[in-house]
């Protein structure tokens, strides 16, 4: 019996050779999915944004947008403090603390002023940069960047240590240091940083 014959891709100049139908349309849907996908991520990610609540904080007169869902906790030494209860091992904060500081003080000083609080109770902190301006949402500002190591305090709940990446800037309101942190497992940093700078431009004082 004989078989059908398969079409011969045709030899073009240089030593390649021409698609044949068949593959150009594999290109074509590979290329259509591909694009399909970028743009689900784009929406996915713009909804995600979009899934936000006023948060306030009357006594210190602090407002700012929150992820849907998130943890609000105001029982530390800060103004309040957002947690992602689904992240995994550390859970992916968002937080805002008032240092009092003098009226010559720069950002480096509430900077410093943090670093000494964490270093006494944070596992393995250490600096990793300082930059006197960055720009942010809100314009430009003094940052600091660092690292230290999470456990989970909880001992039913125990895991694992986590490394985890944070991100300190600094804004000045008369004699207060308004400081807007973001704090991150290293596999969620980056990822997550969106949330960090949509945070950042809510932020009212």
């Amino acid at each position: 019996m004989n078989r059908p014959s398969q079409p011969i891709p045709t030899p073009v100049p240089g030593g390649g050779r021409a698609y044949t139908t068949r593959e150009r349309w594999t290109n074509w849907i590979a290329l259509g999915a591909t694009l399909l996908a970028l743009f689900g991520g784009i929406l996915l990610r713009d909804s995600v944004i979009s899934e936000s609540q006023f948060y306030e904080d009357p006594a210190a007169g602090i407002s700012a947008m929150r992820p849907v869902g998130w943890l609000v906790d105001r029982g530390g030494d800060y103004v309040f403090r957002l947690r992602d209860p689904e992240a995994r091992p550390f859970k992916t904060t968002l937080q805002v603390t008032v240092l009092t500081v003098g009226p010559d003080a720069e950002g480096r000083n509430a900077l410093d002023m943090l670093t000494l609080r964490r270093a006494a109770r944070l596992s393995g902190y250490r600096v990793l940069n300082v930059h006197d301006s960055v720009n942010t949402p809100r314009g430009p500002a003094p940052q600091m960047r660092y690292a230290f190591v999470a456990s989970e305090p909880d001992p039913f709940l125990e895991t694992l240590p986590a490394a985890v990446i944070g991100v300190d800037v600094v804004f000045f309101k008369s004699n207060q240091a308004i400081i807007a942190t973001y704090q991150a497992g290293v596999d969620r940093f980056d990822a997550e940083y969106f949330r960090f700078e949509q945070f950042v431009a809510s932020l009212r004082f």
